[in-house]
Protein backbone atom coordinates (compact mmCIF):
# COMPACT_ATOMS: atom_id res chain seq x y z
CA UNK A 1 0.00 0.00 0.00
CA UNK A 2 2.65 2.20 1.22
CA UNK A 3 4.79 1.24 -2.03
CA UNK A 4 1.98 2.10 -4.64
CA UNK A 5 0.41 5.22 -2.97
CA UNK A 6 3.81 6.85 -2.49
CA UNK A 7 6.53 4.93 -4.70
CA UNK A 8 8.96 4.33 -1.94
CA UNK A 9 11.39 1.64 -1.57
CA UNK A 10 10.53 -1.36 0.23
CA UNK A 11 13.95 -2.26 2.18
CA UNK A 12 12.99 -4.66 4.46
CA UNK A 13 15.26 -6.82 6.91
CA UNK A 14 14.42 -10.85 7.82
CA UNK A 15 16.11 -12.41 10.48
CA UNK A 16 16.00 -16.24 9.76
CA UNK A 17 17.97 -19.26 11.73
CA UNK A 18 18.56 -22.91 10.07
CA UNK A 19 16.49 -24.57 13.58
CA UNK A 20 13.25 -21.74 13.76
CA UNK A 21 12.98 -20.09 10.34
CA UNK A 22 11.82 -16.45 10.48
CA UNK A 23 12.91 -15.04 13.84
CA UNK A 24 12.06 -11.43 13.43
CA UNK A 25 11.26 -8.34 10.77
CA UNK A 26 12.09 -4.96 10.48
CA UNK A 27 9.96 -3.07 7.49
CA UNK A 28 11.87 -0.56 6.38
CA UNK A 29 11.21 1.87 3.61
CA UNK A 30 13.89 4.31 1.73
CA UNK A 31 11.87 7.52 1.60
CA UNK A 32 12.80 10.60 -0.53
CA UNK A 33 12.00 13.76 0.35
CA UNK A 34 12.08 17.14 -1.20
CA UNK A 35 11.61 18.59 2.38
CA UNK A 36 13.89 16.06 4.69
CA UNK A 37 15.98 14.62 2.05
CA UNK A 38 16.80 10.91 2.25
CA UNK A 39 15.11 8.58 5.04
CA UNK A 40 14.52 5.43 5.88
CA UNK A 41 11.51 4.80 7.82
CA UNK A 42 9.55 2.03 9.82
CA UNK A 43 6.94 2.78 8.43
CA UNK A 44 6.05 5.52 6.48
CA UNK A 45 2.43 7.48 7.03
CA UNK A 46 1.78 5.02 9.75
CA UNK A 47 1.71 5.38 13.28
CA UNK A 48 3.34 2.28 14.21
CA UNK A 49 6.23 0.35 12.75
CA UNK A 50 10.17 -1.03 14.37
CA UNK A 51 11.06 -4.30 14.92
CA UNK A 52 9.18 -7.45 15.65
CA UNK A 53 11.76 -10.00 17.06
CA UNK A 54 12.00 -13.42 19.13
CA UNK A 55 14.52 -12.21 21.05
CA UNK A 56 16.73 -9.03 22.24
CA UNK A 57 19.49 -10.63 20.36
CA UNK A 58 17.37 -10.73 17.44
CA UNK A 59 16.33 -7.45 17.80
CA UNK A 60 19.56 -5.69 18.36
CA UNK A 61 21.12 -8.02 15.15
CA UNK A 62 18.39 -5.81 12.73
CA UNK A 63 18.55 -2.50 14.24
CA UNK A 64 22.90 -3.00 13.81
CA UNK A 65 21.96 -3.94 10.23
CA UNK A 66 19.57 -1.43 9.74
CA UNK A 67 22.05 1.28 11.13
CA UNK A 68 24.36 0.05 8.97
CA UNK A 69 21.91 0.24 6.07
CA UNK A 70 21.28 4.14 6.96
CA UNK A 71 25.28 4.50 6.27
CA UNK A 72 24.96 2.60 3.05
CA UNK A 73 22.40 4.55 1.76
CA UNK A 74 23.68 8.04 3.03
CA UNK A 75 20.18 8.90 4.78
CA UNK A 76 19.66 12.02 7.31
CA UNK A 77 18.44 9.78 9.47
CA UNK A 78 16.84 6.34 10.41
CA UNK A 79 13.20 6.03 12.28
CA UNK A 80 11.57 3.28 13.88
CA UNK A 81 7.96 4.23 14.98
CA UNK A 82 7.82 1.40 17.56
CA UNK A 83 5.34 0.16 19.99
CA UNK A 84 6.04 -1.60 23.58
CA UNK A 85 9.66 -2.78 21.94
CA UNK A 86 12.80 -1.06 23.19
CA UNK A 87 16.49 -0.76 21.76
CA UNK A 88 19.06 -1.98 23.80
CA UNK A 89 21.31 0.84 21.89
CA UNK A 90 20.73 3.69 24.69
CA UNK A 91 22.67 6.04 22.37
CA UNK A 92 19.94 6.09 19.89
CA UNK A 93 17.70 9.22 19.94
CA UNK A 94 13.90 8.36 21.80
CA UNK A 95 10.82 10.89 21.73
CA UNK A 96 7.54 9.99 23.57
CA UNK A 97 6.32 12.97 21.66
CA UNK A 98 2.54 10.57 21.15
CA UNK A 99 0.24 8.65 22.55
CA UNK A 100 -1.56 5.01 22.23
CA UNK A 101 -4.67 5.16 23.80
CA UNK A 102 -6.56 1.68 24.28
CA UNK A 103 -9.99 0.69 25.75
CA UNK A 104 -11.04 -2.88 26.43
CA UNK A 105 -14.79 -3.80 24.61
CA UNK A 106 -17.14 -5.67 26.83
CA UNK A 107 -19.90 -7.86 25.16
CA UNK A 108 -22.32 -5.22 27.13
CA UNK A 109 -22.86 -1.77 25.00
CA UNK A 110 -23.79 -0.40 28.56
CA UNK A 111 -20.57 -1.43 30.41
CA UNK A 112 -18.72 0.17 27.62
CA UNK A 113 -20.49 3.55 27.28
CA UNK A 114 -19.84 3.50 31.55
CA UNK A 115 -15.98 2.95 31.03
CA UNK A 116 -15.88 6.42 29.02
CA UNK A 117 -15.22 9.21 31.30
CA UNK A 118 -18.26 11.44 32.41
CA UNK A 119 -17.83 14.56 29.89
CA UNK A 120 -17.20 12.31 26.46
CA UNK A 121 -20.07 9.98 27.83
CA UNK A 122 -22.04 12.76 27.82
CA UNK A 123 -21.35 14.07 24.68
CA UNK A 124 -22.04 10.53 22.91
CA UNK A 125 -25.85 10.68 24.28
CA UNK A 126 -26.03 14.27 22.83
CA UNK A 127 -25.75 12.37 19.43
CA UNK A 128 -27.30 9.82 20.22
CA UNK A 129 -30.38 12.35 20.78
CA UNK A 130 -29.79 14.20 17.82
CA UNK A 131 -31.21 11.12 16.03
CA UNK A 132 -27.48 10.28 14.56
CA UNK A 133 -26.68 7.52 12.65
CA UNK A 134 -23.52 5.32 12.45
CA UNK A 135 -23.12 2.89 9.24
CA UNK A 136 -20.09 0.73 8.31
CA UNK A 137 -19.40 0.44 4.54
CA UNK A 138 -22.16 3.10 3.86
CA UNK A 139 -20.16 5.10 1.91
CA UNK A 140 -16.50 4.27 -0.63
CA UNK A 141 -13.31 5.74 -0.49
CA UNK A 142 -14.28 8.83 -2.72
CA UNK A 143 -17.14 10.18 -0.14
CA UNK A 144 -14.65 9.52 2.44
CA UNK A 145 -12.08 11.07 0.98
CA UNK A 146 -14.47 14.55 0.78
CA UNK A 147 -15.10 14.42 4.39
CA UNK A 148 -11.51 13.41 5.36
CA UNK A 149 -9.83 16.20 2.86
CA UNK A 150 -12.35 18.67 3.93
CA UNK A 151 -11.72 18.34 7.80
CA UNK A 152 -7.95 17.61 7.77
CA UNK A 153 -7.34 21.08 5.51
CA UNK A 154 -9.21 23.27 8.17
CA UNK A 155 -7.06 21.93 10.47
CA UNK A 156 -3.92 23.26 8.56
CA UNK A 157 -2.83 19.26 7.66
CA UNK A 158 -1.54 17.94 4.86
CA UNK A 159 -3.67 15.68 2.68
CA UNK A 160 -2.95 12.07 1.82
CA UNK A 161 -4.15 11.43 -1.59
CA UNK A 162 -7.28 9.53 -2.53
CA UNK A 163 -5.01 6.47 -3.77
CA UNK A 164 -3.83 5.70 -0.73
CA UNK A 165 -7.66 4.79 0.89
CA UNK A 166 -8.24 3.22 -2.33
CA UNK A 167 -5.10 0.90 -2.28
CA UNK A 168 -5.20 0.23 1.35
CA UNK A 169 -8.67 -1.14 0.78
CA UNK A 170 -7.28 -3.31 -1.95
CA UNK A 171 -4.72 -4.59 0.48
CA UNK A 172 -6.20 -5.19 4.07
CA UNK A 173 -10.13 -6.33 2.09
CA UNK A 174 -12.65 -7.21 4.78
CA UNK A 175 -9.84 -6.13 7.45
CA UNK A 176 -10.65 -2.24 6.29
CA UNK A 177 -13.67 -0.66 6.78
CA UNK A 178 -15.18 2.86 6.43
CA UNK A 179 -17.36 4.09 9.36
CA UNK A 180 -19.45 6.87 8.73
CA UNK A 181 -21.92 9.40 10.40
CA UNK A 182 -25.25 10.47 8.99
CA UNK A 183 -27.50 12.82 10.55
CA UNK A 184 -31.31 13.25 8.41
CA UNK A 185 -29.56 11.56 5.78
CA UNK A 186 -26.44 13.83 4.94
CA UNK A 187 -23.24 12.44 5.59
CA UNK A 188 -21.39 14.20 8.69
CA UNK A 189 -18.07 12.52 9.57
CA UNK A 190 -16.23 9.42 8.59
CA UNK A 191 -13.41 6.95 9.84
CA UNK A 192 -11.17 4.99 7.74
CA UNK A 193 -10.80 1.76 10.09
CA UNK A 194 -8.72 -1.55 10.58
CA UNK A 195 -9.29 -4.70 12.27
CA UNK A 196 -6.36 -6.26 13.28
CA UNK A 197 -6.63 -9.76 15.47
CA UNK A 198 -8.96 -8.74 18.58
CA UNK A 199 -8.21 -5.08 17.82
CA UNK A 200 -10.04 -2.39 15.84
CA UNK A 201 -7.90 0.62 15.21
CA UNK A 202 -9.55 4.07 13.79
CA UNK A 203 -6.98 5.19 11.57
CA UNK A 204 -7.64 8.61 9.38
CA UNK A 205 -11.20 10.43 10.08
CA UNK A 206 -12.60 13.70 9.85
CA UNK A 207 -16.11 15.71 10.08
CA UNK A 208 -18.07 18.27 8.05
CA UNK A 209 -17.32 21.32 10.55
CA UNK A 210 -21.16 22.30 10.64
CA UNK A 211 -22.31 19.45 12.08
CA UNK A 212 -19.85 19.25 15.13
CA UNK A 213 -22.17 20.95 17.63
CA UNK A 214 -24.26 17.60 17.08
CA UNK A 215 -21.30 15.94 18.81
CA UNK A 216 -20.66 13.80 15.72
CA UNK A 217 -16.62 12.92 16.72
CA UNK A 218 -17.76 11.63 20.28
CA UNK A 219 -20.46 9.67 18.82
CA UNK A 220 -18.65 8.08 15.92
CA UNK A 221 -15.67 7.28 18.00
Amino acid sequence: MIRDTFGHQPCHLVAKTEADGLVGLLPLFLVRSRIFGRLLVSTPQAAYGGILAASEAVSQALFNRAAEMANELNVQFLELRSFGNTLLDQSVLQKDLYVTFRQELYPDPETNMLAIPRKTRAEIREGIRNDLEFRVDAIGPAEFFAVYSRSVRELGTPVFPKQLFMNGMKEFGSDCKICSVHWKGRLAAAVWTLFYKDEVVPYFGGSIREYNRLAVNNFMY
